[in-house]
């Protein structure tokens, strides 16, 4: 390890992990760690990290980990000059813990000017044919569990006794989502439900605004993945009892299973192989977003706009504070156009990327206010195991910079999308195939739009195209599921850096998610990940820390080999092509084959 690398490691580590007796700024010291435990193996190797002489040796299942220790000691971008900075920024009375986090972080102190200038377009056409709203299909994915190992009261008894003979088999597990709902669930928990109530009612007031035709239904594709093999059938009777329960008016929904791609690959043959909502997160999207090439061949559809299921859209309220409903800001004529960008190229704008409100914002200021209200917040403590992976500081510090944004015509094109707030027309889906890469779990939705970037498809921010994320809905999930998302997080830190580099896009997404391709991604993903391993253990939580661990062997080190080993970039590229072979087959599919494949997709 480099001279200059080993003191800016030292000196970042003391001040993370609390050698030598100062505040930990990760939240817990060293000399928390349990006797006999994981933790007392990582703080041993903290402190060789700290004295200058990291020792691989000291950590858990260090063989395992040595190709991973190693390629992390290895870096050596760190100059002098950031040891000088590091020393000098640690030693002052100002922040310790914002020092640290610059450091590791870089893209947070990118000039704001900078970012936002980079965002700009010129000389933006509109498209000679906007696009209408009875053009445009929704999109939204649900993700089921099994609930108890029987069938709750109150299910009908065909569906419980089909339910009960499926548990009884031991169903195999097969994905690990953030927040799969169990299924049966119902009511306000079951976020397909109320997404869709809402949904309905929002149609019916475009519809009264004259937006919408009033003879047509909002065509609503709703893909599900399970976390059991074979579950899906059991949601599909499900979801259809539901949906002809709540007599949906104004939209028409079609469910997108397992089942259904199986039956589309008897129609289309091989290429649709690629087509599958099962899978890891980018699965799922794929399909959804390439399913629009079949509703073309049947209906005409030009373009589809993706939202979560924990997101309303809220037409009423649009069209009090803008004068336009919410289809209307969505279906406006840039959407299709094209522009130059701030590097000079030209750029077709297939992508229209809208923006969250917080619906606790909502309900402390009101809707005016609200969406003049950044969903993602800077924290003023940056202290915390992420401290030297500082993600909620970067896309902080890009969704501040929206607010920059006040119409649409100040034509500005960010990175920062998120995967219920933006869509794509066919065009781009021709022009770019952008992937849902099959090994990508979170963050799928930024990992499809960056692999576009490179193929001239970019988006256009409409700053009124605002969506309500109803927030209190995910943090219910999200404290369920920690370690899985750290995990998950670590994961998408390597693949990422690899895919993004290789595409060659990661200057064209400063601050977010450029951060997640640094230079020292590698090094950053190494000590985040051995830190939470340490602190689970050092707070007496032995069998969680054994998780993070055995969860990391299984996930990080493989993927570690398979991007050394170039296995990465050459999925990548075969799922590519596998995706162009799709569209062929789309395009030469038969009308009436289109129909009757989407007919049978209808709920309700």
């Amino acid at each position: 390890m480099k001279n200059t690398t080993a003191k800016f490691l030292s000196e970042s580590i003391k001040h993370y992990t609390g050698i030598g007796g100062i505040d930990a700024l990760g939240g817990t010291p060293v000399s928390s760690a349990q006797k006999g435990s994981l933790s007392a193996d990582i703080a041993a190797f903290f402190e060789s990290v700290a004295a200058g002489q990291p020792d691989i040796s000291l950590l858990p299942e260090s063989g395992a980990l040595s190709n991973f220790a190693e390629t992390a000691l290895s870096y050596d971008g760190f100059t002098d000059a950031d040891v000088v900075d590091s020393l000098k920024k640690l030693s002052s009375p100002l922040d310790r813990a914002r020092a640290v986090s610059e450091l590791w972080s870089p893209e947070l102190l990118i000039d704001d000017d900078e970012i936002f200038n980079s965002w700009k377009l010129r000389k933006v056409a509109e498209n000679p044919l906007p696009y209408k709203p009875e053009e445009i299909i929704i999109q939204l994915n649900a993700l089921y569990s099994p609930a108890d190992r029987t069938a709750p009261d109150g299910i009908d008894a065909e569906t419980a006794a089909a339910y009960n003979e499926y548990m009884s088999t031991n169903p195999k597990k097969i994905a690990v989502y953030d927040h799969p709902v169990p299924v049966f669930t119902r009511g306000t928990d079951h976020e397909l439900e109320k997404c869709l109530a809402e949904m309905d009612e929002d149609i019916a007031y475009e519809k009264q605004s004259g937006v919408f035709p009033s003879g047509k239904k909002l065509r609503v594709l709703v893909s599900i993945s399970t976390t059991h093999q074979g579950l899906d059938e059991i949601c599909e009777n499900w979801l259809g009892s539901i949906v002809k329960e709540m007599k949906l008016n104004n939209i028409t929904c079609y469910l997108l299973s397992e089942n259904k791609t199986a039956d589309l690959q008897k129609i289309l043959g091989p290429a649709a192989s690629i087509f599958t909502v099962q899978g890891k997160y980018a699965c799922h999207f794929g399909a959804l977003k390439y399913a629009q090439l079949i509703f073309e061949r049947a209906y005409g559809t030009r373009a589809g706009f993706k939202l979560d299921t924990d997101e309303g859209i809220h037409s009423a309220d649009m069209k009090e504070v803008s004068g336009k409903t919410w289809l209307q800001q969505l279906c406006h004529p840039y959407w299709g156009g094209t522009a130059i960008n701030s590097n000079g190229e030209s750029v077709s704008l297939g992508f229209n990327i809208g923006e969250y409100v917080d619906s606790r914002d909502l309900e402390s200021f009101g809707y005016k206010k609200a969406i003049r209200t950044p969903e993602v917040k800077p924290k003023e403590d940056v202290r915390g195991p992420y401290l030297i992976f500082n993600k909620g500081g970067c896309q902080a510090k890009g969704t501040m910079l929206l607010n920059r944004t006040k119409t649409l015509e100040d034509f500005i094109s960010h990175p920062l999308v998120k995967g219920g707030g933006y869509g794509i027309d066919n065009d781009g889906l021709r022009k770019a195939v952008p992937v849902g890469f099959s090994m990508v779990g979170r963050a799928e939705d930024q990992q499809f739009y960056f692999s576009a970037i490179n193929q001239g498809v970019q988006g256009i921010f409409n700053p009124m195209n605002r969506i309500i994320h109803y927030k209190e809905d995910v943090a219910k999930s999200e404290k369920q599921h920690v370690a899985g998302r750290n995990v998950a997080d670590i994961y998408r830190m390597l693949l990422f850096r690899e895919l993004m580099c290789y595409l060659n896009v990661v200057d064209n997404t400063k601050p977010f998610p450029a951060n997640y391709a640094s230079e020292h991604g590698i090094t950053q993903a190494f000590f985040l990940w051995l830190y939470l391993i340490f602190t689970e253990s050092a707070s007496g939580n032995e069998e969680e820390a054994e998780h993070y661990l055995a969860e990391g062997l299984s996930e990080l080190l493989p993927l570690l080999d398979e991007i050394e080993s170039g296995k990465v970039i050459r999925r990548f590229e075969s799922e590519r092509e596998a995706w162009k072979d799709f569209i062929s087959a789309v395009d030469a599919m038969s009308v009436a084959d289109a129909e009757s494949w989407l007919e049978s997709l209808i709920i309700g």
